[in-house]
């Protein structure tokens, strides 16, 4: 009879596009184009929205 088992999951989030779009400049670092790209706010957002609705719900389960 089976004793212990590992549960193993991998969360994954994309990352928002900005929008409207805007022109990445030219010589931009990689840094900085990583800004113009990316929508920081709104990944926040839904990060934390996800966090509160599954990932803390379904990690209680998991200690219960």
């Amino acid at each position: 009879m089976v004793q212990e088992v590992a549960i193993y999951l991998v969360v994954h989030q994309p990352r928002r596009i900005k929008l409207p779009a805007q022109l990445i400049p030219q010589g931009v670092s990689a840094e900085d184009m990583e800004k113009c790209l990316f929508d920081e706010r709104l990944n926040q957002r839904y990060f934390d929205k996800v966090t509160r609705y599954c990932y803390i719900p379904a990690t209680d389960k998991f200690l219960e």
